[in-house]
């Protein structure tokens, strides 16, 4: 494509794009967890953004169609379609019988992207996608390495940042406070990061006080409020410290 203006096919191309970003966009907002949901949300909006400057220079619209087409997979719904809802659209029909067929297509799909990506803009995204498959998959070391290559090889970067994050919540997930932990404080301590510290504190401890760890509960919301005095989460971090005994400031 040369500079200037879009020729129609390159904007019906273009058009698709963003089509296949909001559906996605829509499915995680509507599907995930909080945490969840931001990082799926973040990757989403960070991946609209790179396909739009990137795809207005013209390069690699292949590599682009193909990440589309990957990511797409990945988010698709599996298993039985939901029961039509009179007072909403009709869902989408299910694209996998399993969530085991559904990962499975999706990490080949990344699998080869990454191949062809490498040294691209591109590259880290799929790896990082590539990671997520394998733990869906029951592959944690494989997953663990991939985001641990990531958080290194692009540090300084959201992808880093989503490596670290992933890893965290995965560690959560299993009880491993300590490894997940020592993932979320590296993302506190990175200035540079966009990733919503906030969240993070408000539900970390979160994660301690269900685990009946009350101390480390409010030192957490004690920081949040004085770390984010302007933050959404801050009256819930307060309410939280008020019903524990505890003065906010």
């Amino acid at each position: 494509m040369s500079g200037g203006r879009l020729t129609r096919k390159e904007m019906v191309q273009e058009d698709q794009i963003h089509s296949t970003m909001n559906r996605i966009l829509k499915y995680v907002v509507d599907n995930s967890k909080l945490l969840l949901g931001i990082l799926a949300a973040f990757v989403v909006v960070s991946l609209a953004i790179f396909f739009w400057s990137d795809y207005r220079t013209g390069q690699g619209q292949e590599l682009q169609s193909a990440y589309g087409k990957a990511l797409e997979k990945f988010h698709a719904t599996a298993g039985e379609t939901p029961a039509a809802d009179p007072n909403n659209p009709a869902p989408e029909p299910s694209r996998y019988k399993t969530d085991l067929e559904k990962f499975t297509d999706a990490e080949k799909a990344f699998t080869e992207l990454s191949a062809k990506a490498k040294g691209t803009a591109l590259y880290p995204y799929s790896r990082y996608y590539e990671g997520l498959c394998r733990l869906e998959l029951g592959k944690k070391s494989d997953f663990t390495s991939i985001m641990e290559q990531l958080a290194q090889s692009e540090s300084g970067s959201e992808v880093a940042s989503l490596a670290l994050l992933s890893m965290a919540e995965s560690y959560l997930a299993e009880g491993n406070t300590e490894k997940a932990t020592e993932n979320y404080e590296k993302i506190l301590k990175d200035a540079k990061t966009s990733l919503p510290k906030d969240e993070i504190l408000y539900s970390l401890a979160e994660h301690h006080l269900n685990k009946k760890d009350k101390a480390k509960a409010i030192e957490l919301w004690k920081r949040l409020v004085k770390e984010f005095p302007d933050s959404k989460v801050k009256p819930r971090a307060e309410s939280q410290l008020t019903e524990l005994g505890e003065k906010a400031g």
